[in-house]
């Protein structure tokens, strides 16, 4: 009997040494340089992050990612993508991304912001007391994966929809981001 329980608690801690898993933790940030001076000194410019609940149209992503195994994870990728909606339309499609990689100790976090992403909505004038046509995208979300042997060990959607728009299904990782821009030459 002693030695089925022993077996059984081995078996155990193995099992849960191969189910290791990164739990990803996300927020959408505003983005917005603010200049700051002090009695004698010259302006200087600095970065500030502030939640998302301000109108800015530059946006980051705080992205912080926790090893809740025993073991080291090396060799991963952090995806992630800036989800935007046409403001005439209303569709929402894949604005912005980018890639980094990443160690992570035993039991370890690794902390990353993003480079903002510019919106580009722009409100056409109006008659006094009406709101006047939008236009151009608007960020309303984000999506990161993170990557290891091309299958996903941990992510983070502000909603869940936006896993399929950035093309990813199951443990299959979304695409890398690349920005599509008219060939010149077919012109």
């Amino acid at each position: 009997m002693k030695h089925t329980f022993f077996g059984l608690v081995a078996m155990l801690f193995a099992v849960s040494d191969c189910l290791a898993a990164v739990e990803v933790a996300a927020e959408m940030l505003a983005y917005r340089e603010k200049k700051e001076t002090s009695p004698g000194e010259v302006e200087s410019t600095k970065k500030s992050m502030t939640p998302s609940k301000s109108n800015a149209q530059d946006k980051m992503i705080s992205i912080s990612l926790r090893n809740t195994s025993r073991k080291p994870e090396n060799e991963l990728v952090v995806r992630y993508w800036f989800i935007g909606r046409d403001m005439k339309t209303y569709k929402t499609s894949v604005f912005d991304g980018g890639e980094t990689s990443a160690q992570l100790k035993a039991n370890g976090t690794f902390s990353l912001t993003t480079d903002p992403a510019k919106g580009t909505v722009v409100r056409k004038a109006a008659s006094p007391g009406k709101m006047g046509e939008a236009t151009g995208v608007k960020i309303v979300g984000y999506g990161v994966q993170v990557i290891k042997a091309d299958k996903v060990v941990g992510e983070s959607f502000l909603e869940s929809e936006h896993k399929k728009l950035v093309g990813s299904e199951g443990k299959t990782p979304g695409p890398f981001f690349k920005i599509v821009k008219p060939d010149a030459d077919a012109q």
